[in-house]
């Protein structure tokens, strides 16, 4: 694209006294790219999110599951979601679900906010802080969730281990939990596109 370098028009051609063939050469310059464009399939979309997804890391949205260490066998997993921005930020969102917490009254928390960092290829060390509330909103406590976070090559899924700790509205710690984390991204479905 270097003919869309800013300075490639003189000063006549952008002016309103523009030449007609400067004008048709830039048309004919932006139609090409056009056609180009429209040309691309479905199939070339998979190629290019496969692409896109290689120079992206864990930058996008993730189903997720957390399987808790000492719950019951047929106990069924959490259910979140992650989202990591490319600025190190993140989100993450489950139900609002009791959790253990001491000797808390019942606690819920919603959205928790976070960072991630490379520690390695493909390993990424994350962490998220909720706000942790009584059936009554009243806040109770602090929860951090820190993750040691595996991806696959080619970053569609990712696990690991967790560990929660909670404290109290003081700082003082009263609980934690720990467990495992698998999540899987979060992609259009072109073949179901309407």
């Amino acid at each position: 694209m270097a003919w869309f370098r800013a300075g490639h028009f003189s000063a006549a051609d952008r002016g309103p006294s523009a030449s007609r063939r400067s004008l048709l050469a830039a048309g004919t310059r932006w139609t090409g790219l056009g056609v180009l464009l429209g040309l691309t399939g479905a199939d070339d979309r998979h190629v290019a999110m496969a692409a896109q997804a290689d120079n992206q890391g864990p930058v996008g949205s993730w189903t997720v599951l957390a399987h808790i260490a000492g719950a019951a066998p047929d106990a069924p997993p959490a259910r979140g979601l992650f989202t990591f921005f490319a600025d190190g930020t993140a989100l993450r969102t489950s139900s609002p679900i009791a959790l253990p917490a001491g000797d808390l009254p019942r606690t819920l928390v919603g959205t928790t906010h976070g960072e991630w960092v490379a520690i390695g290829d493909y390993s990424y060390g994350i962490t998220f802080v909720g706000l942790l509330f009584d059936e009554n909103n009243v806040f109770q406590a602090t929860q951090q969730t820190i993750l040691a976070a595996t991806f696959d090559e080619p970053f569609a899924t990712f696990s690991g281990p967790y560990r929660v700790e909670i404290t109290d509205r003081d700082g003082n710690p009263v609980g934690t939990r720990s467990g495992q984390y698998e999540g899987v991204r979060i992609r259009v479905p072109f073949d179901r596109l309407p």
